[in-house]
């Protein structure tokens, strides 16, 4: 895989890896590897690293101690607690 400007490498990484969850190309709950993905796109751990906490924070990868990485699992509990969030935040936002 070739990685092209604008973005940096780290962006692009997260969006390569995002696609791959989106279309279930990663499955809930299937272990990332560093290693096999950093050698898959030629780059070092680093921006692997900096792309899943990037996914971390959107909720697409969970990351544990010991540099293991899933891929989030959607059960009905938690899309109920992203929908009530959303909720609030949509009628917070109304009444501004």
């Amino acid at each position: 895989m070739n990685f092209k400007s604008p973005q940096n490498i780290s962006e692009q990484i997260s969006n390569y890896i995002g696609e791959q969850i989106i279309t279930l190309k990663l499955k809930p709950g299937q272990r990332i590897l560093e290693s096999q993905l950093a050698e898959e796109m030629g780059v070092s751990r680093g921006p692997i690293r900096d792309s899943l906490r990037k996914l971390e924070r959107s909720c697409l990868v969970e990351l544990f101690p010991r540099r293991e990485a899933r891929v989030t699992e959607l059960t009905e509990d938690y899309i109920n607690s992203i929908f009530n969030v959303l909720n609030d935040l949509y009628v917070s936002f109304v009444r501004e």
